[in-house]
């Protein structure tokens, strides 16, 4: 499966049998793979990726449904309303810190 986060960044999830080698557990792939200008590139080389076991994949699939179902319940102004208290919070600390400090 590849999912494409955007214009220059893939996520590719796969299991291929000529991954497994004797002694390991891991044969799943998770890959990293861009594309694009390298001045937009977020690593070093077109792809990165490293092998799971079968647990970590769940383990790492239970994290991303739990991160999504986070996601989906909380109202997409939480974050506008968040900022906006915070930008409010600061300006009225500088201001109070302007006041004592004779400013």
């Amino acid at each position: 499966m590849i999912i494409r986060v955007d214009d220059t960044l893939a996520i590719q999830v796969h299991f291929d049998i000529l991954d497994r080698e004797d002694g390991y557990d891991d044969d799943i792939r998770f890959a990293l793979i861009q594309s694009g200008p390298r001045e937009m590139w977020l690593f070093p080389s077109d792809e990165i990726s490293f092998l799971l076991t079968p647990d970590q994949a769940e383990q790492l699939a239970s994290a991303l449904r739990s991160a999504a179902r986070e996601s989906r319940k909380t109202p997409r102004s939480w974050w506008q309303d968040a900022l906006a208290a915070r930008v409010v919070s600061r300006n009225d600390h500088a201001d109070r810190k302007r006041v004592t400090n004779g400013g």
